[in-house]
This record gives C-alpha cells, structure tokens and sequence, in this order.
C-alpha cells in the first residue's frame, strides 16, 4: 500500500511537470512559426508588389487593400480614412499620411508608389520575362534563406539575445543577419519539434514558389494576349485612318482622268502606228 502511494504521489507530480513541459515547447513551436509565417507574408507581399505594382495611400481606390511594417492589414473605407480588422485595431482609423509612413512595401522598396514590371509601358511581353524570371529568383533566395535563418537559430536557448549568422542557399547571395529569438531551441528533447518547424517552413516555401509559378505564368500569358490585342487594334485604326480618304480619293481621281484621255494630245510615233485600215 505503501509503494502504492509512493508511485501514485510519483505519477501526480509527473502530470504536473509534463504539461509544463509541454506547454512551454509548444509555446515556442507556435512563436516560431507564427514569426515564420509573417515574415513569408511579407516577402511575398513585396514580390507582388514588383511584379503587379503597389498603389499608396492617396491614389489606391477605395476597396484596397495595403499593409504596415507591423504586419497589420489596412482597408481604405474612404477617400482618405483606413480601417482594420486586425487584433487591437478594431476601433483605430488610420489616414492617408499615416498610411504611408508605415508602409511595409515603402519601407521595403523606398516608395509605397510602386509601379510594376507588368505596368511597364511601350514594351512587350517578351521584354519583361527576364525581370519577372530575376525577381522570381529572387523570392526562391529569400524563402529559402529564411528557412536557414530558423534552422540556424535553433542552437540559442530563450534566454540568448539574437546573435547574429549568416543565412545561405545555393546559388544566392549569403546575407548577414540575426537570428530569430522565437525560434530558440536548444534542448535535446526538442529535436523532433526543431526538425518539424524546419519542414514546415521549408514545405510553405515549396507551397508558396509553386502557387506563385502558376500565377505569373497565367500573368504572363494575360499580359502578352492584352498587349497583343492593343498593338493590332492601334494598328488597325491607323489603317483605318489612312485607308478612308487615299482610295476615295484615288478611285475619284481615276475616274476623272478616265473621262479626259480622249483629250491627252500625242506626241509620240507610236500613237499612229496602228494597223491600216482595210479597203
């Protein structure tokens, strides 16, 4: 009865240390890969913006759709007033000012007014695959070395400050950097969930090029059928233009001269070498 209590008191402490444990794992599992998913947010963001372009605060209409440094969506509800739905926003209004002052696409690229690759002008199609092909590469580089920058920080306990390392893929440019103190391990019974955030990041990434692969091919293709169309139907209407007046006048002014060849004198020989008349 004795070795029963024993046991039992044993298993109750267990319980109580085990959740804490636990908790305290899963609570850096979902810091992780809460900070992960944020930051890809913002990359891909960024990346759209240079391919489709960003509108800032005073010229996008009403209805769109732009983004803070802190990560926190903004909808535009009126000529100049923003609102959010994001946590602690509910019942804040931002305006046009303060819109772009915090602007993660103005932070990113120096002007929350960007045009893109596809709004470029007289060009065609053909001429922007090459950008479009770079800043693709582009994206795969910073997912990728994202992915290296979690799995690097692993190492650092919590209670480490971020240290700085040096995130790298093959075929990219190494970037110094810090490391990212949610994603602080640093225990061997978190192996397993170290190895599985790094999957996971490296599993979005895939999800993400894939997905955005498709949308600029369909760009692509939209792109090189809309800019076709316009180029033929420019063409078409200066045909147009130079066809409605020439002919007419063409046709008219053969007409006439039809009507006066009887008058043209000659003065060639050949005007009266035709065969003589038969007696």
């Amino acid at each position: 009865m004795k070795n029963f209590a024993v046991t039992a008191l044993v298993f109750i402490f267990a319980l109580g240390w085990l959740p804490h444990a636990y908790g305290q794992d899963a609570a850096n599992s979902i810091e992780c890969t809460a900070v992960i998913h944020k930051e890809v947010g913002r990359l891909h963001r960024i990346f759209r913006a240079v391919v489709f372009g960003h509108r800032d605060a005073l010229s996008a209409p009403v209805g769109y759709v732009t983004y803070e440094v802190d990560g926190s969506a903004w909808y535009k509800v009126s000529e100049i007033a923003w609102r959010s739905a994001d946590k602690g926003f509910e019942n804040t209004t931002h305006f046009n000012n303060t819109v772009d002052s915090r602007s993660e696409i103005a932070q990113a690229l120096g002007n929350a007014n960007r045009v893109g690759i596809l709004e470029t002008k007289n060009a065609t199609t053909s001429e922007l695959i090459p950008y479009i092909g770079t800043s693709m590469r582009a994206l795969q580089c910073q997912l990728y070395q994202l992915c290296d920058r979690v799995h690097k920080s692993k190492p650092f306990t919590e209670e480490d400050a971020p240290q700085s390392i040096e995130a790298i893929y093959y075929g990219c440019v190494p970037i110094q950097t810090t490391s990212i103190a949610e994603c602080h391990i640093n225990t061997e019974e978190s192996r397993v969930e170290a190895s599985t955030i790094y999957h996971n990041c490296e599993d979005a990434v895939e999800s993400i090029l894939q997905h955005e692969a498709e949308v600029v091919n369909l760009a692509v293709q939209y792109d090189a059928a809309y800019r076709t169309l316009l180029q033929l139907s420019g063409s078409l209407d200066l045909f147009l233009q130079e066809i409605h007046w020439p002919i007419s006048h063409t046709l008219r002014d053969t007409t006439d001269l039809i009507t006066v060849l009887g008058r043209i004198p000659c003065f060639v020989a050949s005007c009266d070498a035709y065969p003589p008349p038969k007696e």
